[in-house]
């Protein structure tokens, strides 16, 4: 499910007190603003997932990763922060530190792999951006 980043008007949006909910670790909370939100439903396995990526008031990203499927529902939250050449990836449990450009390859084989994943299937997606 390709997530497209639409900035949103920040110096007009609203900060505002955000809880995310984890199932694997706690739930993280913090200010900021919705900057982008995707969902889709994948046919094959019967799993609705819901995405969602704020801007924080400290400058960094936090994504809220919601999946139902017919017998389960997983909440994931993990905030991205990054720091000149680095950035830290955290779920509140474990961290994770590694330079910007080796995430920016890792995404970009990620987002390649799920493209092609896509092209295969029947699903239907909707994706809406935060204004």
């Amino acid at each position: 499910m390709p997530l497209k980043l639409v900035h949103s008007k920040e110096h007009t949006a609203k900060q505002s007190h955000i809880t995310l909910k984890s199932s694997v670790g706690p739930d993280l909370s913090f200010s900021g603003i919705l900057f982008a939100k995707a969902s889709s439903y994948d046919e094959k396995t019967q799993t609705f997932t819901s995405q969602k990526i704020f801007r924080t008031s400290g400058g960094a990203h936090a994504i809220s990763i919601l999946s139902i499927g017919a017998k389960d529902k997983s909440y994931r939250a993990y905030f991205i922060d990054r720091r000149g050449d680095t950035c830290r990836l955290s779920d509140g449990i474990t961290s994770l530190t590694l330079p910007f450009d080796s995430l920016m390859q890792l995404t970009q084989a990620l987002a390649n792999f799920e493209f092609s994943r896509v092209d295969h299937q029947k699903s239907l997606a909707r994706t809406s951006f935060a204004r």
